[in-house]
């Protein structure tokens, strides 16, 4: 048993320190394999805790949504060498050395930020309800950040 979470909102966190931490200290094969027991498990409680949340059906089909995506997008991610992967709140940021893997990452529905200088994957249908540009460190200190780096990844192969 992977998630201890009693909430919909809280299992999102601990799912993205499972898999970081899964990610750190497994070997390829085994990382593969646990990785499908916490999707798994991940899903049926993820379904249990929102059919208990008191959001509206509208919102509660959108939130299965943003979890699909955000699963597929963030394993995708994992097999991209060279590059810093950061998960803020729901978004992942993209940075370093990431020329080489343009198409990939667009292929993956990732944008690119000029001003940050970074890749960006945010949820379907998010809508920006200000104008107000916000920095990497402004989004880090709102929305918190795990950051999986290239070392880690060496670790992980070895």
């Amino acid at each position: 048993m992977y998630f201890i979470s009693t909430d919909f909102k809280d299992i999102r966190t601990e799912y993205k320190t499972v898999i970081m931490d899964l990610y750190r200290n497994e070997s390829a094969a085994n990382f593969t394999k646990k990785m499908k027991c916490v999707n798994l498990e991940y899903t049926e409680l993820f379904d249990v805790l929102l059919k208990k949340s008191e959001l509206s059906a509208n919102r509660q089909k959108w939130e299965c949504d943003v979890e699909d995506d955000f699963k597929t997008t963030l394993i995708k991610l994992l097999e991209i060498d060279g590059v810093t992967n950061e998960i803020c709140g729901n978004w992942i940021w993209v940075s370093g050395e990431t020329k080489p893997v343009k198409q990939t990452l667009k292929d993956a529905k990732f944008l690119f930020s000029g001003k940050k200088v970074a890749w960006y994957w945010k949820p379907k249908g998010y809508k920006k309800l200000n104008k107000k540009i916000w920095s990497l460190s402004e989004i880090r200190s709102a929305y918190g950040s795990t950051v999986l780096d290239e070392e880690d990844k060496i670790n992980t192969m070895v």
